[in-house]
């Protein structure tokens, strides 16, 4: 008879527990409010998964979410509103979302970006050209969570019209629910 291989265990056994998700689905939405920022800026912003944001805040198969890992949990704990709009404001490396964007099935304009990532265009056009070698922290947040949509097909679809394609956007924005579900 052979013996059963041990399980990985993680250096520090914390980080395999999981933790009760309702304090930090509040929290999460405590900080949308207070910041100002969309819910697809957040998982940059607080440095988390993009899938366990959006599950976190409108659940899995209309099922909320009951559980997190421990390391999100963390990882939200220590992102405070302070801490988020202090962040918000320093220059950074904008060389990730510039390798990330001509990677995206659908090449996004300098007015998908001023409109649906909501931010100016003078990042936007720096962003898409590639010489745009440091922006603010709340514009890499965005433009990585359009990425982030875009790449789960979250965005609405291209063929639909303009005045559509941004109604429907700033619906889901106003009302913090994700695209696919706000048409």
């Amino acid at each position: 008879m052979v013996a059963a291989p041990p399980k990985a265990v993680p250096a520090d056994p914390r980080l395999a527990e999981w933790v009760d998700a309702t304090p930090f689905r509040a929290l999460l939405r405590y900080l949308i409010d207070q910041t100002g920022l969309p819910w697809y800026a957040m998982p940059a912003a607080t440095r988390t998964p993009f899938r366990m944001v959006r599950s976190l805040l409108f659940g899995n198969d209309d099922q909320q979410v009951r559980r997190i890992r421990y390391l999100d949990a963390k990882n939200l704990m220590h992102s405070t509103v302070a801490v988020v709009l202090a962040s918000a404001t320093l220059f950074v490396d904008a060389s990730r979302p510039i390798s990330r964007l001509p990677r995206l099935p659908i090449r996004p304009t300098v007015s998908d970006l001023v409109t649906q990532a909501g931010i100016e265009d003078r990042w936007a056009v720096g962003l898409l050209e590639g010489w745009l070698t440091r922006c603010p922290n709340h514009v890499l947040w965005r433009v990585l969570g359009y990425i982030e949509l875009q790449e789960a097909a979250l965005l609405p679809p291209r063929h639909l019209p303009a005045r559509r394609r941004m109604a429907h956007f700033q619906h889901s924005a106003n009302h913090n629910t994700p695209l696919a579900l706000a048409a």
